[in-house]
């Protein structure tokens, strides 16, 4: 077969055959070095993006933003294969000029850093580009950094070789992440492509975490208005009481029957305004953990029965049929808050009254087990949307349906009600049904 190719390059012997073999092989090797090499890459690079996936998934599995377990996962990933001994996240401040770390890993042997100049540490000559423009940077070897202090630094943090990120999140912060190796390297390609893309998760977190930040802060503010507000109340609202009181007693005189109306209605709106602030500052007082529960034996049916009776006034009026059932003869004591527990089953049975239908049945049951008590409301109101039942504690949220039958409310019965049982060490919870009604429950422990 190949004679005619041999005839044709008029070769004579077997060595001449090998001569043309070995300058073959010399002119292809370059060739297929490059050919292996690339599928190399091509095999390294299918290895990163797995990686990145599964970085990813881990990231995000996170129950909240945390930079420090985001740079954890990064090292656990990575740090192995790149050879790291530190990854820093900086972040800059424009007023000063400095990187601040704000997260980083380092091993144990190294003390951590805590606040980097950056005229102490960059003085590269592509530091500008690495703050405006959003493309990752790599240096091979630390000895080319022209400053000696920097050089010397990084050197003494045995870093001679570096990638650094830049990240820019949605809210303008800019960021650097920073990772150092021990060993002169070079970053390919698909290294530097898959630290872009941990970069853009890592943008997301610092954006969800600062996002929980303000929300944080707003919340604070929202704290301290209501707190301040509450106590700018309550001087004004007693001495409009005061006043009221001595109206209604006549010690300033008699009032005509059209007035005494007026002013009664006065005192009534004053009573409730007081407590929708004195309601107020207990949620605060929960929230803040500055809760203090005076608690002494006392007849958790008493207390139950106290607040029925003023509940079947309300259910008179707009014509519903209340029923109480409790266990016979049991023993009521609990070493309990008489007053908050008050609070609690009355905000449970005005929510009943208030989103039950006209002839609507509302059923109370009051229960004693060996080890709890147990306090039940089953009414045959409109019932929670499925969507918004995961909020019905939480303070001032009202569901779409109850603003819609009850516009005036302030949403933290519910949320008092939870917090004051759980106080005690108890749990409370619910099951509703759409147009069909609700189901509200506590547990108290006996002992």
């Amino acid at each position: 077969t190949l004679r005619p190719f041999i005839n044709t390059l008029q070769i004579k012997s077997l060595l001449e055959v090998l001569i043309y073999l070995v300058i073959f092989l010399i002119v292809m090797l370059p060739f297929m070095i490059s050919l292996i090499a690339g599928r190399s890459e091509i095999r390294r690079s299918c290895e990163n993006s797995l990686l990145y996936q599964t970085l990813l998934n881990k990231i995000t599995s996170l129950n909240e933003p945390d930079l420090g377990k985001f740079l954890d996962a990064c090292l656990e990933m990575i740090g192995e294969d790149l050879d790291l001994t530190r990854i820093y996240l900086y972040k800059y401040i424009s007023s000063t000029q400095s990187l601040t770390v704000t997260s980083q890993w380092v091993p144990e042997d190294i003390t951590p850093l805590s606040k980097l100049q950056t005229t102490e540490i960059f003085q590269y000559p592509i530091f500008n580009k690495w703050l405006t423009e959003n493309i990752p940077v790599y240096i091979i070897d630390t000895k080319g950094i022209s400053d000696l202090n920097t050089r010397s630094l990084f050197q003494n943090r045995r870093a001679h070789s570096l990638l650094v990120v830049p990240l820019v999140t949605h809210s303008g912060s800019r960021y650097l992440l920073c990772l150092e190796t021990a060993a002169l390297r070079k970053w390919p390609g698909s290294e530097i492509n898959v630290m872009d893309s941990i970069a853009k998760v890592l943008v997301k977190s610092i954006d969800e975490n600062d996002n929980k930040l303000r929300i944080e802060d707003l919340s604070y503010l929202k704290n301290r208005f209501v707190d301040i507000i509450g106590k700018e109340l309550k001087g004004p609202l007693k001495a409009m009481q005061l006043n009221i009181d001595n109206l209604l007693s006549k010690k300033l005189g008699d009032l005509p029957e059209l007035q005494e109306k007026v002013v009664k209605l006065l005192l009534e709106s004053n009573e409730k305004i007081s407590e929708k602030v004195s309601l107020m500052l207990m949620m605060l007082d929960f929230e803040s953990g500055r809760i203090i529960l005076n608690k002494e034996e006392s007849s958790l049916f008493n207390i139950t029965d106290q607040e029925y009776q003023q509940f079947v006034q309300l259910c008179q009026l707009k014509e519903q049929k209340p029923l109480f059932l409790h266990t016979e003869n049991g023993n009521w004591n609990a070493f309990i808050d008489k007053e908050k527990i008050a609070l609690a089953i009355r905000s449970i049975l005005q929510n009943a009254t208030d989103y039950s239908h006209k002839y609507g049945s509302i059923e109370v049951k009051l229960e004693v087990t060996d080890g709890n008590f147990i306090f039940s409301v089953q009414d045959q109101g409109i019932g929670i949307p499925v969507s918004e039942q995961d909020k019905i504690f939480t303070p001032f949220y009202r569901a779409t349906n109850a603003i819609e039958t009850k516009t005036e409310a302030t949403g933290i019965g519910l949320y008092l009600a939870k917090n004051i049982i759980e106080a005690h060490g108890g749990k409370m919870g619910f099951s509703s049904e759409l147009e069909k009604g609700s189901y509200f429950w506590f547990t108290l422990p006996r002992r």
